[in-house]
């Protein structure tokens, strides 16, 4: 009969507990940078039969507010919550041009499934941290959380890519086209009016 070999213990792991207000010796700071929207994919089973991962919803519906006003509000929100952080938004302007006039007039239910695929398309582009909802019946914003100004034009062009082109709309297939306009936070202090009136008057 061999010789016993001896079970060398495995080394135990610590799990750093959370830090309690009050008990740390050193306060936390929390850092949140500008990074691209992640792209999920579902990927296949494994060959050991694993389950696959979930993959997003394919499917996410933005909020819809009625105009202008209560847009600047949900802006004015986002600047006071960065202040906390540091983090300054920016804010990104979409007008849809829909070709056919019942279509451009917002009536009919092949406008509204059109709104959703065009705002669902929208959400998916973005960060989760950001913004995005429908204004009106033509329009939608963007608050861009803690975007640095030179980042702005890349996230209206892949916007552009992304939404601009053909929707298939049951039997119908439309062609949205988009006007974009942005504003960056200022080195001087606004509120959330300025910055979506100064982008409305880019827009137009």
């Amino acid at each position: 009969m061999g010789p016993v070999q001896e079970a060398t213990p495995s080394p135990r792991r610590e799990i750093q507990k959370p830090c309690l207000p009050g008990r740390c010796g050193r306060a936390t700071t929390m850092s949140l940078m500008y990074s691209e929207p992640r792209v999920h994919q579902s990927s296949p089973a494994s060959g050991s039969g694993g389950p696959a991962k979930p993959p997003r919803p394919a499917h996410e519906h933005v909020q819809v507010v009625k105009g202008w006003l209560d847009f600047e509000i949900l802006v004015d929100r986002q600047i006071a919550a960065g202040r906390r952080y540091g983090l300054h938004p920016a804010v990104l302007l979409l007008e849809l041009g829909l070709p056919a006039p019942d279509l451009a007039a917002g009536g009919g239910v092949v406008s509204h499934h059109l709104l959703q695929a065009v705002g669902a398309r929208l959400r998916s582009r973005v960060r989760s941290t950001d913004v995005a909802v429908q204004v009106g019946e033509r329009h939608f914003g963007v608050v861009l959380v803690g975007a640095p100004h030179a980042h702005v034009p890349a996230v209206q062009q892949r916007l552009n890519r992304a939404l601009a082109g053909p929707y298939n709309m049951g039997n119908a297939l439309v062609q949205v086209s988009l006007r974009m306009a942005a504003a960056a936070y200022p080195d001087v202090s606004v509120d959330g009016r300025e910055l979506v009136q100064a982008a409305l008057a880019s827009l137009t």
